[in-house]
């Protein structure tokens, strides 16, 4: 009888500890992750396809993704306090880490590694 109760108890605990591993993954699922990277990917690289030469990029970077990072004014045009500065602008109030800037050379006829370079 004891090693029935046994065998019960523990199956029992297993059958919580198991749920709760679960439920801690669900917790980490954000079901809205696809279109918050979405939304930063058309707020801050805006024009971003249009690079192709090294100057191409000098200018994208000062005057589109500088600028969308590090905002001066606000949308009615009133000068932003330091604390608002922190958000992007356009991003629906996204706050994001620093920015890694990674070169890519792709070579005619060869395919890329990464899946979003064309």
């Amino acid at each position: 009888m004891t090693t029935g109760r046994n065998i019960l108890v523990l199956l029992v605990f297993l059958l919580i500890f198991t749920g709760n591993a679960f439920y801690i993954g669900i917790l980490g699922f954000d079901r809205h992750a696809y279109h918050i990277r979405t939304s930063l990917e058309n707020s801050l690289l805006s024009e971003y396809e249009e690079v192709a030469t090294v100057d191409d990029a000098w200018e994208w970077l000062s005057s589109e993704l500088i600028p969308s990072l590090h905002p001066e004014r606000g949308y009615s045009g009133q000068k932003l306090s330091w604390l608002d500065k922190q958000f992007p602008a356009g991003t629906n109030a996204f706050r994001i880490g620093p920015v890694r800037l990674e070169r890519i050379t792709k070579h005619p006829g060869k395919k890329c590694l990464w899946s979003n370079v064309d």
